[in-house]
């Protein structure tokens, strides 16, 4: 939630710190990262943006 929805749960304090520590992959709802598992999707065009914003750890695009 600090990174998906940090204004909604009033986090925003937190979630920039976490942003400013580094290059982090999001997670889901329960709390996990999938990017591991969709890595193949990281160049696929179709996915681009969307691995880009979800995984740019995984991907490296940070």
């Amino acid at each position: 939630m600090v990174e998906q929805c940090p204004k909604t749960c009033n986090f925003c304090d937190e979630a920039q710190r976490k942003i400013s520590q580094g290059c982090v992959d999001k997670t889901g709802p329960n709390g996990r990262s999938n990017c591991q598992q969709v890595r193949y999707l990281c160049n696929d065009t179709l996915y681009y943006r969307l691995m880009t914003e979800q995984c740019p750890k995984t991907c490296n695009r940070c």
